[in-house]
This record gives C-alpha cells, structure tokens and sequence, in this order.
C-alpha cells in the first residue's frame, strides 16, 4: 500500500476529516479541485468562478489532534533518572519505535478550524452548474480546514524504525506530554522514517471537502413520516445529484473521468 493512502485513511478514521498530502502542502477554504494519488490539486477558487462564500470561524473545533497507529507506535522518554523515572531538565528527549511499515505518528496543536457558513447556497450553485453540465467531473470544493500551530508527523518505512527526538521546551513532563506546550521538535537520530515533517508551524494538516455525485439507481430513497424533506412530488429521485463530503479515495480523478473530457466550468 502507498504511504499517503494509509495515512490518509487512518486519519480520515480517527478524526472525520481528509488529511493533507503531503502534510505539508496547503489547502484553502474555497478551493477548487480534484483528488489525485491521494492529493487534492487545486484548479480555481469559489471566488475565482464567481461564486460568493461567508467563513467563519467553526465552533467548538479541537485545539488538539493526535493519532499513533494502533499496536504500532510506542512514544517514550529517552532520558530517564536513577530507577527508571522520567528525568526532569530542559530539553528532554523523546523515542519513537514503529513495530510494521506505514505507521503513522500523528500530531497537530494550537488548532482552529474555519468553514463555509452559507453552505446550503454553495451547494445550491454546485448542483445548478451540474445541471446546466457547467460544473467539471469530480471537482470538489473546500468547505473546511483546520489550521494549526505546530505539527508533527511521522510515517515509519519498515517494523524496526525509530527516531529519537529532541524537544526545546523546559519539560516538567517528558515524552509526548511536553509537547502540549509548543515545544519545538529537532531529530538527533533514528533510522528508516520515510516521512518526517517536526514541529513544523502554520499547516493545514486537515481538511473537509464536497463533490456532487448522484443518488444511486434502485429505487428512491425511504424517509420517515416525521423527517422533514420535500414532499411525494419533489422527492428526490434515483440518479438525481445531490451534493456530499467526499475524499480522495473514493471521489479520485481517475481514466473514466479524465479532465480532457470534462466539460469545463462557467468562470463568467
């Protein structure tokens, strides 16, 4: 399996969200584009096809996001006082030791996430422009990233990597809990770790996007008599589009839906 597909995958589960790759490429609310080998590549904006959005600061957003593969990450103190205990100094050490290929340590704080507050009218000018066939194939738009501070990722390349850090910050807790505290990361030694972004500040690690699709064919689709929807004459039909998050794994840019047979989009 290709490094980002896992990465991505893990954090798409741990966290709901699409991972940026590489993790320490750019993603902007409003984006425009298309997911290729794991990458979102950025075609236009909203605001360069002329389609108004409202940001706003999402509430509620998570200050931290971290994740080890499971079973596969262990995260120590590399110093340690007489007896075994964490040693307490300035700058205290950090090892890492992956146990299988492609596991991932993940780590992002001091973040804040932004979204598109007038969504049901993005949505609205997605599937009106896909109806009027002025809407690309498989393009998706940005509707929310998360920024952070200060990230840190690791991805191993076989069973017995490991890396050994050093963090700047006067630690009163060693290992991975002094970090909290935006503590810069530098690497002192280690061996295989294919991927290796420390510390490193103002990323968009993460991020949601949305693509039109169409409602599968089968049938219409069961609502309930107490769920609020359109009525028997507006219900929407099999084959209709409709508009959903999507990632890079199951909304790829692929042969069937190359660009040069998309019909390009109405910029006026």
């Amino acid at each position: 399996m290709h490094k980002h597909k896992e990465y991505v995958r893990e954090l798409r589960k741990a966290f709901g969200f699409q991972a940026t790759w590489f993790p320490d490429s750019e993603v902007r609310l409003g984006d425009i584009g298309v997911f290729r080998d794991g990458q979102f590549e950025r075609k236009a904006s909203l605001e360069e096809w002329g389609i108004g959005y409202q940001p706003r600061v999402r509430p509620g957003a998570s200050p931290l996001y971290e994740h080890r593969s499971e079973g596969a990450v262990d995260v120590s103190s590399a110093v340690t006082a007489a007896g075994g205990a964490p040693a307490v100094t300035a700058g205290g050490g950090i090892d890492v030791r992956f146990t299988r290929a492609d596991a991932v340590l993940f780590r992002a704080v001091d973040c804040w996430s932004e979204e598109i507050e007038n969504i049901a009218e993005i949505e609205a000018e997605m599937k009106e422009r896909h109806r009027k066939k002025k809407w690309p194939g498989r393009h998706a738009v940005v509707t929310e990233v998360v920024h952070a501070g200060w990230t840190t990722v690791l991805i191993s390349d076989s069973r017995t990597d490991s890396a050994r850090l050093r963090t700047t910050a006067d630690a009163t807790a060693l290992g991975w809990d002094a970090l909290t505290a935006r503590a810069r990361l530098e690497w002192t030694g280690g061996s295989g770790v294919s991927t290796r972004i420390l510390s490193q500040g103002e990323l968009t690690p993460l991020y949601r996007a949305r693509g039109v699709l169409r409602r599968p064919f089968g049938g219409p689709s069961v609502r309930f008599m107490d769920e609020p929807g359109p009525g028997p004459a507006e219900a929407a039909q099999p084959g209709d589009p409709y508009v959903s998050d999507v990632d890079s794994e199951t909304f790829a840019l692929d042969d069937e839906h190359d660009e040069a047979g998309e019909v390009g989009a109405d910029r006026a």
